[in-house]
């Protein structure tokens, strides 16, 4: 009984870890510019990171996955200076409003 106990417990762990390496998340939100107007074209991606990122569409939304539990996400648009917040699980539905860059 208790080598099967043991066995059912290898199994569960085996089983969980593609799951926990493979954890991410997914943020929405919106990106705007001067005047609240949204801005198509804005580059939204997880910093220090080369191959996770998206462009906002033509009403300023975006939804980017996010591998792991947090990270630190960027937004830049040419005239614009970027900004930079932290993100994990809990954030939903942000909205960025960047300032011109003069």
């Amino acid at each position: 009984m208790k080598k099967s106990l043991k066995h059912l417990a290898v199994l569960l762990v085996m089983m969980a870890t593609p799951f926990v390496l493979w954890a991410q998340f997914t943020i929405t939100g919106t990106v705007n510019g001067s005047g609240n107007n949204s801005l198509a074209g804005a580059s939204v991606k997880l910093k220090n990171s080369n191959n996770v990122g998206v462009t906002t569409d033509a009403s300023g939304k975006f939804s980017l996955s996010i591998p792991g539990k947090k990270g630190v996400i960027e937004i830049s648009f040419i005239g614009y200076k970027s900004q930079s917040f932290s993100a994990d699980a809990d954030t939903k539905d942000v909205v960025i409003n960047l300032a011109e860059d003069v």
